[in-house]
């Protein structure tokens, strides 16, 4: 197959928008989430109480990554936008699920390299 190349004067199709917002506590980013159409929140950190009235979509307050590894495209099919809240918070539940399992752990106790991908 030949490498499509597309010229300046043809459209590009843009099927999917991927931000990334980085800001001190409480400058609104959980917030600014609310405002895509459709929006769920994933709430790894447990904080999407504080957007009080600005929350206007769904919310999944995570307790642990099997909450998230279970869902199903249905589950996920009226929505439109996924917000992750908080990213660390988000790697940190990985890290632990990943550490429920024997072989991924070190001796120390610590998660294998090889388990973080």
């Amino acid at each position: 197959m030949a490498l499509p190349i597309i010229t300046a004067d043809q459209t590009l199709l843009v099927q999917a928008i991927i931000v990334y917002l980085y800001a001190d506590p409480g400058l609104g980013k959980s917030s600014m989430g609310f405002t895509a159409e459709k929006a769920i929140s994933f709430d790894f950190d447990r904080g999407a109480h504080r957007t009080g009235e600005l929350r206007r979509g769904a919310v999944v307050q995570v307790q642990q990554w099997s909450d998230v590894a279970n869902l199903t495209p249905q589950d996920l099919a009226p929505y439109k936008t996924v917000v992750i809240d908080t990213v660390g918070a988000m790697l940190e539940c990985i890290k632990t699920h990943l550490l429920l399992t024997a072989n991924n752990r070190q001796k120390d106790g610590s998660l294998k390299l090889k388990a973080q991908g």
